[in-house]
């Protein structure tokens, strides 16, 4: 079903223009994915699609009865509102309706409609409407709801009652986002949903948009979210939209064939041309004037192609180790780490051969980065030792690229490590990394976080390490960039222990992946694809191990319940043979009586009647004590 359609969408700031001709579609039930290079107009076309502004040209139209729900990049709650009460005021419908049940209530107990069979009747009616509206709008679940979805976003009980107002800018953004989902509009737009979430609330969020009802748009850097997520890609380039089918590895197989053959059909008009142009010149030479005309009108008949766009410029990057570390690359035994009182994690030990590429990864706060200073010899571990093998040649590389002199220019930053390298050369190098030009003269200050990690990275290939201790190298770079240091670090013929968050990153280039959580670290022997399968494995084992031992609970409570139920058959079938004994008892004392009166053994027939009562009674006496004795054996063996 057809939701949303934009028309020929054109968007001008000042004289740039940012989108033109922009046109799409959008069904029920669509993940889509929103990409381009920074600034090419992603976010400026989401918020002309939430209605946040408007275009210069074009329309957007969207089905009836349609909501829009759209997450910015940075939130702007406020106020004094405590965390749940942010999220719980999605639910104030439900709250009224829920009040407008109690009234009915209570107004169907009243006198008036005890009294009118009428007005009961409607009274009953609007309830029953009611009760249905609420109960078909989740009424009854939505606290639970709540939770779920403030737990999957990382909020913890203890903070439902903190003032928004005290919350950081990514707690606010997250809680926004809590809310949005909640709230369940047919097209949600989403502008960089896991910049403050991570990897564990990251495949939180993915679970709970796959199974989203209605239809997505996202704008993503993030590659594997994109690749488990969406179905349809939308690229914004060259202020156009270009749609392709499947998710971002299948977009990036058919952008290059797109590349090729709009080169190829280029490259063939243009030859065309100039065939055609030297046609003319030698007809004209040759004065062939009515053929030299026929010429021109098909040249003038030809729909000269745009030259079709470069693509983004690569920075070229290469590790190449100066020399080979033994096949031993590190050693670490029970290893531990504790700040303040607090303990990072204990009893770490594991081995780095030659050629290994690990994947670090793990919740924020449990220590990866520190690992990581330990491992590189910043910083000294709690307990435990790190053995360095034969040769190993460490280089570092800082999240924070905290390493890099905000006074120094590009070209002194990075000729620190190479001092005795000729100016020229490191500029053809600085080149590769897409500093050209004046801008290897730039303040390291003036520069975006993604020129700083390109500067950081020309440093880490010119140390030439063999032993690279990478921490987050993906955070600021675009997609070309980052693939850019995947293909690099795929060649790289030493070895690797990487800290990151970019699944798709870890999953080309990560051989192993160590998980640091709950103060221990976990290995798996294979990318970022193997952890989740096994993950997934230890998840399902460890649930059906849970369901195993409910079970068995079930069955002992069910043999314990029968063995009760069967306990209190026998008592009471005790007690009624103490009371029918009892019984009995009276009825023999009460013969005895008789059978020692004198009107009874002076009468012979009535003396033996009585008698042969008597005998049945003791008999039926013996019976019921031998049962009772029975009963009493079997209840204390039992």
């Amino acid at each position: 079903m057809l939701i949303l359609s934009a028309a020929e969408i054109k968007k001008s700031y000042g004289a740039e223009e940012v989108l033109s001709g922009i046109s799409f579609q959008v069904n029920d039930g669509d993940k889509i994915g929103l990409i381009g290079i920074n600034g090419a107009g992603k976010s400026t076309l989401l918020k002309i699609i939430a209605g946040e502004i408007y275009p210069d040209e074009g329309e957007i139209t969207k089905g009836k009865d349609i909501s829009i729900g759209y997450l910015a990049q940075e939130s702007n709650l406020e106020g004094d509102n405590t965390l749940w009460q942010e999220t719980a005021g999605v639910f104030d419908y439900l709250k009224d309706m829920e009040k407008n049940l109690r009234e009915l209530e209570r107004k169907m107990g009243e006198r008036q409609a005890l009294e009118d069979k009428a007005y009961l009747n409607k009274l009953m009616e609007e309830y029953s409407s009611l009760v249905d509206r609420f109960h078909k709008s989740e009424g009854y679940e939505y606290e639970s709801r709540i939770r779920g979805v403030l737990s999957g976003l990382g909020f913890t009980p203890e903070e439902y009652e903190k003032p928004v107002s005290t919350l950081s800018g990514g707690q606010k953004t997250r809680l926004a986002l809590g809310k949005l989902l909640l709230k369940k509009p047919s097209l949600l737009l989403l502008d960089e949903p896991t910049n403050y979430l991570d990897m564990e609330t990251t495949e939180w969020l993915e679970d709970y948009l796959k199974d989203y009802r209605g239809a997505i748009i996202i704008i993503s850097h993030d590659r594997f979210f994109l690749d488990s997520l969406v179905t349809r890609v939308f690229e914004i380039e060259g202020r156009r939209l270009l749609e392709f089918k499947g998710n971002y590895t299948d977009y990036v197989r058919q952008k290059e064939k797109l590349r090729e053959q709009e080169q190829k059909m280029y490259s063939r008009q243009q030859e065309e041309i100039q065939r055609l142009k030297e046609q003319i010149r030698r007809q004209k030479a040759w004065r062939n004037f009515s053929q030299a005309n026929s010429r021109i009108k098909t040249l003038e008949r030809i729909e000269i192609m745009d030259r079709p766009p470069l693509p983004p410029k690569k920075a070229r990057i290469s590790f190449d180790p100066e020399i080979k570390s033994g096949k031993e690359v590190l050693k670490v035994e029970n290893l531990s780490k504790e700040f303040n009182g607090r303990l990072l994690f204990k009893g770490v030990s594991f081995k780095i051969v030659k050629g290994d590429r690990i994947g670090l990864i793990g919740p924020n706060g449990t220590g990866k980065s520190t690992l990581l200073k330990i491992l590189a010899g910043f910083i000294p571990p709690s307990e435990g030792a790190i053995t360095p093998g034969h040769n190993v040649r460490v280089s570092y590389y800082h999240q924070e690229l905290e390493d890099l002199n905000p006074e120094n220019t590009v070209l002194d930053e990075v000729w620190q490590v190479v001092p005795k390298m000729p100016q020229g050369q490191l500029r053809t190098i600085l080149g590769s990394f897409l500093f050209s030009g004046e801008d290897v003269f730039k303040k390291i200050h003036t520069l975006s976080g993604g020129e700083k990690s390109r500067v950081s990275l020309a440093k880490l290939m010119l140390s030439r390490g063999n032993f690279l201790l990478i921490d987050e190298p993906t955070n600021h770079l675009d997609m070309v960039s980052k693939e850019s240091l995947e293909r690099a670090l795929l060649n790289y013929t030493g070895t690797l222990f990487m800290v990151s968050h970019d699944r798709y990153f870890l999953n080309r280039v990560a051989t192993r992946i160590f998980e640091l959580k709950d103060n221990t670290l976990n290995i798996y022997n294979g990318n970022y694809s193997y952890y989740l399968e096994k993950k997934k494995a230890l998840e399902k084992k460890e649930q059906e191990k849970i369901i195993e031992v409910r079970e068995n609970k079930k069955k002992e409570n069910a043999l314990k319940e029968q063995a009760e139920r069967e306990k209190k058959k026998k008592e009471r079938e005790i007690k009624q043979i103490e009371e029918e004994i009892l019984e009995l008892e009276e009825r023999l004392k009460h013969l005895e009586e008789l059978l020692c009166q004198e009107d009874v053994y002076s009468d012979e027939t009535k003396a033996g009647e009585i008698n042969r009562e008597y005998q049945n009674t003791r008999k039926e006496l013996e019976n019921l004590y031998s049962l009772w004795a029975k009963r009493l054996e079997s209840d204390d063996t039992g």
